[in-house]
């Protein structure tokens, strides 16, 4: 985050702060779908923890997820996209 200049006088600036504050506490997401083999089944409930389940499927090659995730959750699940393509 960088300083933001805001003056308590003129309310200059407090729109630009509250934006920044709204986009620290509210992180963009980026959706996928994935496909885990069964045996990392426990990835799901981190998932769902730290981001929203879509969709689930239990498939036999592995269960297939659509989720939104942040930024950083959805790199580290990168290996499992069905697609490279997220959208945002």
């Amino acid at each position: 985050m960088e300083a933001l200049p805001v003056s308590a006088l003129t309310g200059s600036g407090i729109s630009e702060l509250l934006q920044e504050v709204e986009r620290c506490v509210n992180p963009p997401r980026l959706e996928g779908e994935f496909c885990f083999p069964s045996a990392k089944a426990g990835v799901l409930e981190e998932m769902r923890r730290v981001g929203r389940i879509i969709h689930q499927e239990y498939l036999a090659e592995g269960i297939a997820v659509q989720a939104e995730l942040d930024e950083s959750f959805f790199l580290r699940y990168q290996a499992f996209l069905k697609s490279e393509e997220p959208d945002a």
